[in-house]
């Protein structure tokens, strides 16, 4: 807080910001300045003091009284480096009855607009148009209860602002309070009205109701005031502040309690006229707050002292989750915290995005996993998933077929070790650009890293020997573990991991094979995701901004690519500019079971990796050739897929691929051994088939409890199937398939698999 001089440039008496008509008036050129007589009360001291004028706009607090003219010139604002000393003040204009002359013609030296925020008066009563620029005050009573000076009503009864001021361009007027109106008003729309109006309000409809209006206003803002004041001071917090003085030297004061006068006297400092706290004009018997400054100065937000002016569109508002913020300079907490939300257009798609989120939570793979015992993570190893035998069942049958599938379509398996020199990966590139995404290893005297993607392998491979045209293309899947260093805070069940396992395949070919081998992988995704279901889409991304390789390279890859999704048949698009930096690629995206996306499969060329290890082969011309190197990926990592099947199916794996097929429950214990001998006869058969040999349970519960197992087949066996050689077969849905013989049903059961088919009925 800075002690007030004589220097510092005259100020507008404290006026109460309650009854403000704060004006701001721009022009298209800048007009000579002209002074600026005003009507205002006298001072009140107890009342917060008004802004202070800008250099960009005339701001000025008047007051809605008919007290005793006061003459008073605005001073444009003072120069940083100069203080400008008042101007003299200038007679008001010639006398004239009232309301004339309540205001004057208003000129500012800098234009686009006129801005004018109208107070607020009880409901009903007559609107009473102050105008702009005028010397005419008139009312009107409006056509329904308004709470607000209508912005209509200022403008078409301001009749001086077009016969003094020609150049004004338009006016805009909005009220304080939450309902607003803004209007454009050009000269030549209502310059005809305008004359027509004052000429037939001027004399019969100008002091009549006036009067009446203005009281009433000031009576119902005095008590809006003292109301605010008494609840303002019975919610003091009486908070300790820590004041430092323009001098350097720091007091102790209370908020809501301390004053500038009272530091003033204090500091025995005479002739103080007002206050400068955190470089804003300060009134002396205005208690200092600690809030509104660390608000405004600290953080950068506008507290509105008088309420809000406009509250905006009610939405319906949710609050996802929050979390606390950690910021890389701070030590310890930093008391910050993050708070993610959502809004909606309406009621209707709020409680729909309830429900999905609900249905979303029952399908989440991590509760799913646990309640099946599928699989589990542990803080000894962050980011790596401990997969049991359920969920390594699924683990495993997954793999199996994905190798089936590529073995089918002539891609050969190959191992690769899982760490290596970093002088790979320099030569790779990857340890410039990846390096702080891979866990290192300290050698003798090397620096080793776990391998977060298998394509440098490989073309070590490649270059083992000199090729041959005739052995391309070259097709090598590795399944060997990967390991990348993600964020603490970005791994979220297997969605998201460490430590994984993706279907990582490379094909090395020349440029005229390439359009047929994209062709052959998108077909090699179309009949995987059609065994699970997934419905989905292409998209082509191309060249982006910075990329490597030559632009007629890319081109004619772009085309190479465009002309196999043609003829592949599917819905693709364009994404423009998203491609990798080493070449364009085909994202594949899925949509699951409740009509969620994922990102699984990708078709990515690649000619920076040829060029790095100086991949050749020969051709038929019998010279050296550089091949092409396509990265590709069906399933992607197999514990995200995992967990995009768990919550696609919602655990209910189809029988193929599921880690609880079969349950058989004796009725009895004279069926027991029977039991026994079907449980191992399926068995043998390769499937997951358990023994209910609960003791004490009803019959209906253990059939119940196979079914919340998500069982996909129980087998009951009572005296008749053990005569009979037969099984009683019930669904987890709860359909009843009858007595069925054993053979028959393992025949049955062979086929579903086999074909891996989603259904349950046979």
């Amino acid at each position: 807080m800075h002690p007030p001089s004589t220097a510092l440039e005259p100020l507008v008496p404290p006026l109460p910001y309650w009854a403000e008509l704060r004006m701001a008036l721009t022009f298209p050129r800048s007009p000579p300045l002209r002074p600026l007589p005003l009507r205002l009360p006298p001072a009140t001291p107890s009342l917060p003091a008004h802004k202070h004028l800008s250099s960009s706009a005339l701001q000025l607090a008047l007051p809605v009284s008919l007290d005793t003219p006061t003459t008073l010139v605005a001073p444009p604002p003072p120069s940083p480096s100069c203080v400008c000393p008042p101007p003299s003040p200038v007679p008001p204009s010639s006398p004239s009855p009232f309301p004339r002359d309540l205001f004057s013609t208003l000129v500012a030296p800098l234009p686009t607009r006129i801005s004018t925020e109208t107070n607020p008066f009880f409901v009903g009563a007559s609107v009473l148009a102050l105008p702009l620029a005028g010397a005419e005050v008139v009312h009107s009573t409006p056509q329904k209860d308004l709470s607000y000076l209508h912005a209509i009503e200022v403008l078409v009864r301001n009749q001086l602002i077009f016969q003094k001021l020609p150049q004004l361009a338009g006016v805009a007027c909005r009220s304080i309070l939450e309902q607003q109106c803004s209007l454009l008003l050009t000269k030549e729309r209502w310059g005809g009205e305008l004359e027509g109006r004052r000429q037939a309000n001027r004399e019969e409809k100008k002091q009549k109701r006036a009067s009446d209006a203005i009281t009433e206003r000031v009576r119902l803002f005095e008590s809006l005031r003292e109301r605010r004041c008494q609840h303002r001071t019975r919610d003091a917090t009486e908070q300790a502040l820590i004041i430092q003085l323009a001098n350097g030297r720091t007091v102790k004061g209370t908020a809501g309690v301390t004053t500038p006068l009272l530091i003033a006297q204090n500091a025995r400092v005479k002739g103080a006229l007002v206050s400068r706290v955190n470089g804003e004009l300060w009134e002396l018997l205005r208690p200092l707050e600690s809030l509104a400054g660390v608000l405004e100065k600290v953080i950068g937000a506008e507290v509105c002292r008088e309420g809000l002016s406009k509250s905006g569109t009610s939405v319906p508002l949710l609050c996802v989750k929050a979390s606390p913020v950690t910021l890389s300079s701070t030590v310890g907490s930093s008391h910050v915290m993050r708070v993610m939300g959502v809004a909606f257009p309406g009621e209707r798609e709020k409680e729909e995005w309830e429900r999905e989120q609900e249905e979303a939570r029952k399908r989440d793979h991590r509760r799913i996993g646990k309640d099946q015992e599928l699989f589990f993570f542990n803080d000894v190893s962050p980011g790596s998933c401990f997969f049991l035998p359920k969920g390594a069942h699924i683990y495993n049958t997954l793999t199996d077929f994905i190798k089936s599938e590529y073995r089918r379509r002539g891609f050969n398996e190959v191992v690769t070790p899982t760490l290596y020199k970093t002088a790979l990966w320099e030569r790779s590139g990857h340890w410039e650009h990846y390096s702080e995404n891979m866990f290192t290893v300290s050698g003798d005297t090397d620096t080793y890293a776990l391998k977060p993607m298998n394509c440098p392998a490989h073309c070590l491979m490649f270059e083992q020997r000199l090729r041959s045209w005739r052995e391309l293309p070259l097709r090598w899947a590795d399944f060997g573990a990967l390991h990348r260093n993600e964020l603490s805070g970005a791994l979220g069940g297997l969605t998201r991991v460490r430590r994984f396992c993706q279907d990582d395949a490379h094909i090395f070919c020349t440029p005229e094979q390439l359009e047929d081998e994209i062709l052959a992988c998108l077909d090699f995704v179309r009949s995987v995701y059609r065994v699970f279901g997934f419905s989905f889409h292409c998209l082509l991304s191309t060249r982006p901004t910075p990329s490597l390789g030559e632009p007629k390279l890319w081109d004619h890859a772009e085309k190479q690519l465009e002309r196999s999704l043609e003829q592949f048949g599917e819905r693709w698009e364009l994404n423009p500019g998203d491609g990798a930096f080493y070449g364009p690629k085909i994202d594949i995206q899925i949509r699951d079971a409740i009509g969620r996306q994922h990102q699984c499969a990708t078709i990515q060329l690649d000619f920076q990796l040829p060029i790095r290890f100086d991949l050749q082969y020969v051709g038929e011309d019998e010279k050296t050739h550089r091949p092409v190197m396509v990265h590709r990926a069906v399933l992607g990592s197999l514990e995200r897929m995992i967990a995009i099947l768990a919550e696609s199916f919602g655990g209910k794996w189809p029988l193929w691929l599921s880690p609880a097929q079969v349950m058989v429950i004796p009725v009895g214990v004279s069926c027991e051994s029977y039991a026994v001998q079907v449980v191992h006869q399926f068995r043998e058969a390769g499937f997951m088939t358990e023994l209910d040999e609960g003791v004490g349970a009803t019959l209906n519960k253990k059939i119940r409890s196979a079914q919340l197992a998500q069982y996909n087949y129980i087998f009951v066996v009572g005296v008749k199937e053990c005569v009979s050689g037969t099984v009683s077969i019930r669904t987890r849905g709860g359909n009843q398939l009858g007595q069925r013989d054993t053979e028959e049903v393992l025949a049955s059961l062979k086929h579903l698999r086999d074909t891996r088919s989603n259904m349950e009925d046979f």
